[in-house]
């Protein structure tokens, strides 16, 4: 595969990408005693607020990983969501009525950034660590496991071999691409603009709120610090082409507000390998 010297001490899993999936991996397999090493070519952990939104299955899954009180006591949980259209309110959603078999009966609203600094805490108090500035060059597969060249800061290449790789590496995914395996799906683009923001309206603050109007959206997601998290949808050939205005903010205050242009993608990769 490779004349770069294979490392001597290896791990069972080798995970690539430290986001909220690579570090809840590795905080479950530790704590079955699988050993693993996670991996992530970013300098460091991004400070950005990003998703917001817990799933009850998944703070399920944070309870037998002992951090599901940490993520409750540092966000906000929504029991309701309000969908208007027109004016008219369309559906309201209680969560307490429909999720009955968990004890989780809402959505927890927290910051992405906050959620992977508490799974980075718990990974290191199982005696973890994530390795930053480490990229996944090349991978072989046999029957026995999988080699993985791995480059560092200072651009020297080590090689390891694990029992598996898995690919927590997002949307434009290193080992997908590695591996040469498609993304089947369609690329739905949208506009969007995105602020945490301070809101005075007579809405209750411990809700989440969606408006429709003819195909666009805006909606509201409130957050522990105060702060509500406002998603704007734009027709692509109306959306704004740099800083959000305070006109294209209207009843929102003017906060930290940014747009540009994601290319969603309902896509996945047809196989695991």
């Amino acid at each position: 595969m490779s004349d770069v010297p294979l490392t001597a001490a290896t791990p069972d899993v080798l995970i690539v990408g430290a986001g909220p999936v690579g570090l809840a991996l590795a905080n479950d397999l530790l704590r079955r005693g699988i050993r693993c090493r996670i991996i992530d070519s970013a300098l460091q952990a991004e400070q950005k607020t990003k998703a917001v939104g817990i799933q009850a299955r998944t703070l399920e899954l944070f309870t037998k990983m002992g951090v599901a009180r940490t993520a409750i006591e540092h966000g906000l949980t929504a029991s309701f969501t309000n969908t208007y259209s027109g004016g008219k309110l369309l559906i309201r959603i209680d969560f307490g009525k429909h999720l009955l078999r968990t004890p989780y009966p809402y959505i927890l609203l927290l910051p992405q950034h906050e959620t992977e600094h508490m799974l980075t805490e718990h990974l290191q108090s199982q005696g973890g660590a994530i390795e930053w500035r480490r990229e996944l060059v090349q991978l072989t597969q046999d029957e026995e496991g999988v080699e993985a060249v791995l480059c560092h800061p200072d651009g020297q290449e080590e090689r390891v071999r694990v029992g598996f790789v898995v690919g927590c590496d997002g949307a434009h995914s290193t080992v997908r691409h590695v591996l040469g395996l498609q993304f089947a799906g369609t690329t739905f683009e949208r506009s969007f603009a995105v602020g945490n923001v301070r809101l005075t309206w007579d809405l209750p603050s411990e809700e989440i709120f969606f408006f429709l109007h003819q195909g666009n959206f805006i909606a509201y997601f409130p957050m522990a610090d105060g702060h509500h998290r406002v998603v704007i949808a734009y027709e692509p050939s109306k959306a704004p082409t740099g800083d959000v205005t305070l006109e294209a903010k209207k009843g929102w205050d003017p906060g930290n507000g940014r747009s540009w242009v994601p290319r969603v993608s309902p896509n996945c990769a047809p196989q695991y390998v």
